[in-house]
């Protein structure tokens, strides 16, 4: 599995969407395959407080691309503009909401009928994330 240079932002954005490989990581492709489909994941670093404590600042989050059909709730990285964001997303009449697990931060609102409309980009799934034992 390629990790990306590309960051997801977990806090206000962060304009880094490069991506430019920077390693290679394995998977039981078994259980890869169980997930999604394995030539459309990529890994990326998060950066920020916003998903925390279930998502911390530098952890590693398997990005499926080929799953950008939004099941409520769920966790996806979305790009907005050039910045690319890790959130819980729900959809509403005429709206997508981005929603952060930390409470400090406030739930972004997006009119899907506004300006922003045509910068929004459902990148794909969280499937998995981890972090390293300090």
């Amino acid at each position: 599995m390629d990790k990306v240079r590309a960051r997801l932002s977990a806090g206000t954005g962060r304009l880094e969407v490069e991506a430019d490989p920077l390693g290679q990581y394995a998977f039981r492709r078994d259980w890869i395959s169980l997930k999604g489909s394995p030539a459309q994941m990529v890994l990326m670093d998060v950066v920020g407080d916003s998903m925390e404590p279930e998502i911390r600042h530098g952890d590693m989050a398997l990005i499926d691309q080929s799953q950008t059909e939004v099941i409520g709730g769920a966790l996806y990285a979305v790009g907005v503009e050039d910045t690319v964001y890790v959130k819980r997303v729900d959809r509403l009449p005429g709206k997508l909401c981005l929603t952060s697990i930390n409470p400090v931060y406030k739930p972004i609102e997006i009119d899907m009928h506004g300006d922003l409309a045509e910068t929004v980009r459902i990148i794909g799934h969280v499937i998995w994330w981890c972090r390293e034992a300090n």
